[in-house]
């Protein structure tokens, strides 16, 4: 074999590796439509078409109409709009899966100038599956390519020694972050980066020696390419106020109550990987800080840091902790891989170094769980590798009851729903969407009180905002409660509900018209629970595995939990029976299968559910204390479990 033929293969395996968990990143993006944002957005970017201007007002809610709005994303609204004409949804995840891909080897290649290729495609890894959670149809996606451009720029002219910063960069970089700016708050992590990387040059000239501000002169180029993109931010429709938003979005006190914003090491979230994998990154990068033996990389340092405090506070940071977090990372894995090389033996030496060498295999087992729906399966996640929109999450069909010109026009919705409402049914106002800064505190706060369920607060949002119709999300857990209460007043009625809305109207608000309308929708809704049940009883029949193969549904999840929120425990029982059977290892049907077995009076059915569910879930806690207290006889003592959104 040739030299030359030699040679190629040997790129060829290198680049296997990286190629292949790029694909996994892009697999990791092509799952259905499940952001409630995307609505909103292309709502708005139809208005700004349609007005010919930017709004700097609410113009979609009746409880906020007229109230002071700056869209910030507007840029990145009207670039939605020619995509989804041309593709619709499944174009748009395209597009957005793509941004992920090149961010993530972007990241790559500046990880490459810190590490060897083994340590940067460990690294690598390690951020898919960070930035997994993250990969959805959202302006943080389409801009985190933009961030790593900054960053892959400055770090080759630190490594390449150049004093000054050559004029292409920073018009380049300045026309980049005048774009951002434009597209999504993200857009301060610009200036960041740029003060990363002075902060290292200054550093390093007084390390060797120099005053700091003949440091600071030296490194004028870099200060006049921070102020440009400063500059640069202001290049906007609103100026110096778009910091004003910026800065009441951090502060927002709704963000308490979005799952987003959660902290992953807070005693709600629900993906324990995450912490698991947060954990294990600042733990190498602690150990690579340590086992240093040549000079430490101060900008992707700080970079680093930032990523994982603000991870740590918030999940909604996880792309950030997967791109600027790479090359630290990968610098850590290398440094530490080098101090374990040089102590441990030669013979599990030469297997720590098969399996070193050995991250190309590794890529191809994590295309492998993305492509075979394990890794959905494995969380519990009810999402799947496909294209398109998860019609049972939104309120597709609902919204068709709504379109009856008779059906009242002040109607309480969810948060997350609010944006589909919009886009929808432009020619009605909703309650509330995904602006929670425009929201807060009012009506948000009173939002959450009828949410949770506390005395009266339903009866004075009705009567602040005049409420005559209630679309209720039964997806989640809080959603469920919600329309079981609602369900048991007098003044209000059920007229439409389909597992994954329930639509109410108050008593008294109906016309003749109206009435027979909802008596025709009305069936409707039960089709598509009967539809889904029978498509469930299908997937009953095929292999069964750790977590399924198909994602599980969640109009099931919501019908059988209002069905047992309201006491009818039969029909709930039958579909959770369903559902328990096809995913045997989701042990919260178990054990809500029994409580409504055991709520129902057939306590023995309910012992031996349980017994079938403990075999399949041995370790689940929850299925030990329901077994105990059936055996005692005391059913009344079993409370119920969450619903789908408890897990």
């Amino acid at each position: 074999m040739s030299k030359a033929i030699k040679s190629a293969v040997a790129g060829w395996r290198r680049g296997a590796g990286p190629i292949l968990l790029l694909a996994a990143g892009a697999a990791a993006g092509m799952h259905p439509v499940v952001s409630r944002d995307l609505w909103r957005h292309l709502a708005t970017g139809r208005w700004i078409l349609q007005a010919g201007r930017i709004p700097v007002m609410d113009h979609f809610s009746f409880t906020m109409q007229g109230r002071p709005w700056l869209e910030f994303e507007w840029l990145y609204q009207l670039l939605l709009q020619p995509f989804y004409r041309l593709g619709g949804p499944v174009l748009l995840t395209l597009l957005h899966a793509a941004a992920g891909v090149t961010a993530l080897a972007l990241a790559y290649r500046v990880a490459r100038r810190y590490a060897a290729p083994a340590a940067a495609g460990w690294a690598l890894l390690v951020c898919v599956f960070a930035l997994a959670p993250r990969m959805t149809v959202r302006p943080h996606l389409l801009t985190l390519p933009i961030s790593m451009l900054f960053m892959d720029r400055l770090s080759r002219l630190e490594s390449e020694g150049h004093e000054s910063v050559p004029i292409g960069t920073l018009l380049g970089l300045a026309l980049l972050e005048t774009v951002w700016a434009n597209l999504s708050p993200t857009f301060i992590l610009g200036p960041m980066v740029v003060a990363a990387y002075f902060a290292e040059r200054i550093l390093r000239r007084r390390l060797a020696g120099e005053r700091w501000l003949a440091g600071v002169v030296r490194c004028r180029g870099l200060m006049f390419l921070g102020l440009l993109t400063l500059g640069a931010t202001l290049v906007n429709p609103f100026g110096v106020r778009i910091y004003g938003t910026l800065l009441a979005h951090w502060n927002d006190p709704a963000r308490a109550f979005i799952v987003e914003w959660e902290s992953p090491f807070s005693g709600t979230f629900g993906l324990p990987h995450i912490r698991w994998l947060i954990t294990g990154v600042l733990i190498v990068s602690a150990a690579g800080f340590a086992a240093a033996r040549r000079r430490i990389p101060v900008a992707v340092m700080l970079l680093m840091i930032w990523s994982a405090a603000a991870t740590w506070r918030s999940v909604r940071f996880l792309d950030q902790l997967a791109t600027f977090g790479m090359p630290f990372l990968a610098f850590s894995l290398g440094e530490t891989a080098d101090v374990i090389g040089g102590v441990v033996a030669r013979g599990p030496g030469r297997v720590l170094k098969a399996v070193w060498k050995g991250y190309g295999i590794a890529a191809l087992g994590v295309l492998w769980l993305l492509l075979s729906n394990r890794y959905y399966g494995w969380l519990g996640s009810g999402m799947s590798i496909g294209l398109g929109v998860k019609r049972d999450v939104f309120p597709c069909y609902a919204v068709k009851v709504m379109k009856h010109p008779d059906f009242p026009g002040r109607t309480f919705n969810f948060y997350g729903d609010g944006g589909y409402l919009e886009w929808a049914l432009p020619e009605r106002r909703v309650f509330m969407d995904g602006r929670s800064t425009l929201f807060s505190p009012e009506p948000f706060r009173s939002y959450r009180a009828a949410l949770a369920l506390k005395p009266h607060a339903w009866d004075r949002l009705v009567a602040r905002y005049g409420l005559d119709a209630a679309l209720v999300n039964t997806v989640f857990a809080d959603g469920i409660r919600f329309a079981a209460q609602l369900n048991r007043r007098a003044d209000w009625r059920l007229v439409y509900f389909d597992g994954t809305s329930a639509v109410f109207i108050r008593k008294g608000r109906q016309t003749p018209d109206l009435s027979r309308w909802l008596a025709a929708k009305a069936p409707e809704g039960m089709h598509l629970i009967d539809a889904a049940l029978e498509e469930c009883r299908r997937g009953s029949r095929r292999p069964r595995l750790p977590g399924g193969l198909a994602p599980i549904s969640w109009r099931l999840l919501g019908t059988a939990g209002f069905y047992m929120e309201c006491g009818d425990y039969r029909r709930a029982a039958e579909i959770y029976r369903v559902l328990a059977e096809t995913y045997r290892h989701r042990a919260f049907l178990w054990r809500n299968l029994s409580i409504c077995l055991a709520s129902s009076g057939r306590p023995e059915e309910a012992r031996k559910a349980l017994q079938e569910g403990y075999a399949y879930n041995p370790r689940d806690k929850e299925l030990r204390r329901c077994r105990r207290l059936l055996e005692e006889k005391t059913p009344a003592g079993v409370t119920r479990a969450d619903g789908p959104a408890g897990e």
